[in-house]
């Protein structure tokens, strides 16, 4: 699996978890729809930079880590 593909992917998974619309994700971490979408669509080739993947992780109460694919299980 390579980075693009386990960033998507895990912010996919937390937001889902987190019971969030893209919507409600990017009202809470003031993004646009479109780049919640296409952070969670690893052919987008689009990440969010270290800055937002902390908003991310707080916003979805997991940690920065586990959405970066440094951790297996996300912290709460």
């Amino acid at each position: 699996m390579n980075a693009n593909n386990n960033i998507a992917n895990r912010i996919k998974i937390s937001r889902k978890v987190a019971e969030l619309t893209h919507q409600e994700l990017a009202d809470r971490v003031g993004a646009a729809l479109i780049t919640i979408v296409r952070w969670e669509n690893p052919e987008s080739g689009r990440n969010p930079n270290t800055v937002m993947i902390n908003e991310l992780a707080e916003k979805m109460n997991t940690s920065a880590r586990y959405l970066m694919g440094l951790e297996d299980m996300p912290e709460k």
